[in-house]
């Protein structure tokens, strides 16, 4: 124990950590700003295929650059030392404090904002807790012509009495269910095991079928005819948008989501699991380096690296069930009424700023970075770094968040 926790303080001391963790608000002089934007439109047209960021279902995808010099030899070299011995917790709480923070953009480079991106992902399903929808009685009352498809409505004999039948489901549903079982018990003779492949024979409505494709296409057919097929699941849709029961169901998905992937760090401290893939374990020996090449602006003189992609595995941030509208927010309690992003179109190095407008997807990463030493004075990214040929982050594939 004693080990891990000094691995995980000396982890905080590195260079690496201090680098990516400060938030430096000014702006870079402009010696090598135009080489910084010639070499991001290269990796843009490298690892995106495009001069810029690329517009996606939920916003855009694009590339920046991390602040000069950021190495993470250091990084490697004590994950590749301890290797088993290195506790999942402490490999977790690394991964996270480095890589899983929102980004603020300054002249095309990215720098870690001082909120967790759960701490942010957090407040937003506070706020989209949903509402108490519409109740049985109430559904009734006023739909009375779509909850006979699901309910018992009272009968004449029923409003003499002065009685109401309690979630008693209706004739209609009834004969919908009997048909939804004898369906599933085909699906489910289809998926078994040989053994247990025509197990859906043994019901005395399905026996007189050769095949389960027959009894499946009979019992769809009797469905629709006589099961009601049609208006129950109509009626049920409808109950669920008044009810509200979707909005319930996707929003308790996605706080158990997070929820499953807390990991308890210590005693006061829980953090989602957050992990790169492949782990840093694995870089020194990983297939996936390819050969590249910049150029610079000024000569088009050439520096030759090998570069690789890592992914920053998140299983606990749902944020396309928000932009997809399965989760709504109806009055978020947030300032300037910006509560992801404020949806500006990305360049090449300016970004849209907002709590969670940009995080990271990948990181971008750079070894045997070679070059002719008359180009160390040029400007240009790759020649800022003390240990060239060691593993560098050199940038990120990042997801930029339109408007909310």
């Amino acid at each position: 124990m004693k080990r891990l926790a000094y691995f995980a303080c000396a982890a905080l001391r590195t260079p690496l950590l201090l680098s990516l963790l400060s938030f430096c608000p000014g702006e870079f002089a402009p010696l090598g700003a135009s080489e910084r934007e010639h070499f991001v439109r290269e990796l843009s047209r490298n690892l995106l295929l495009a001069d810029g960021p690329v517009e996606t279902e939920y916003g855009w995808r694009g590339v920046l650059l991390v602040p000069p010099g950021t190495s993470l030899s250091a990084f490697v070299t004590n994950y590749e030392a301890l290797g088993s011995r290195l506790a999942n917790n402490t490999q977790i709480l690394a991964d996270s404090y480095l890589f899983d923070r929102p980004l603020a953009v300054r002249n095309g480079v990215a720098f870690p904002k001082a909120r967790r991106l759960s701490e942010v992902w957090e407040q937003i399903l506070r706020h989209a807790i949903p509402r108490a929808g519409l109740s049985q009685d109430d559904f009734i009352e006023q739909e009375p012509e779509t909850a006979k498809w699901l309910f018992r409505l009272p009968d004449r004999v029923d409003r003499i009495r002065g009685t109401a039948p309690v979630r008693e489901p209706s004739e209609f549903y009834l004969r919908y269910r009997e048909y939804q079982l004898l369906h599933r018990l085909i699906l489910a003779g289809e998926s078994a095991i040989a053994s247990s492949a025509d197990s859906w024979r043994l019901h005395p409505r399905l026996a007189k079928y050769d095949t389960a494709e027959q009894a499946k296409e009979s019992v769809e057919a009797d469905w629709q005819k006589y099961g009601y097929r049609q208006q129950v699941e109509s009626a049920q849709r409808d109950f669920d948008r008044r009810a509200g029961a979707h909005d319930w169901r996707n929003w308790m998905l996605a706080t158990e989501a997070l929820e499953s992937n807390l990991v308890a760090v210590d005693r006061s401290l829980r953090i989602p699991r957050t992990s790169l893939s492949p782990p840093p374990s694995e870089w020194l020996r990983m297939g996936g380096w390819q050969r590249s090449r910049a150029t610079t602006e000024r000569d088009g003189a050439p520096i030759g690296f090998e570069i690789a992609r890592i992914k920053v595995v998140r299983e606990w941030f749902r944020v396309e069930d928000l932009l997809r509208g399965d989760i709504r927010i109806e009055s978020p309690e947030v300032p300037n009424g910006v509560l992801l992003s404020d949806g500006k179109a990305p360049t090449l190095v300016t970004y849209p700023e907002g709590p969670m407008s940009v995080y990271v997807d990948e990181l971008i990463v750079a070894r045997n970075i070679r070059y002719d030493p008359a180009v160390s004075t040029s400007g240009h990214p790759l020649t800022d770094f003390a240990l060239p040929l060691e593993i560098q982050v050199i940038g990120y594939v990042v997801h930029a968040l339109p408007g909310r």
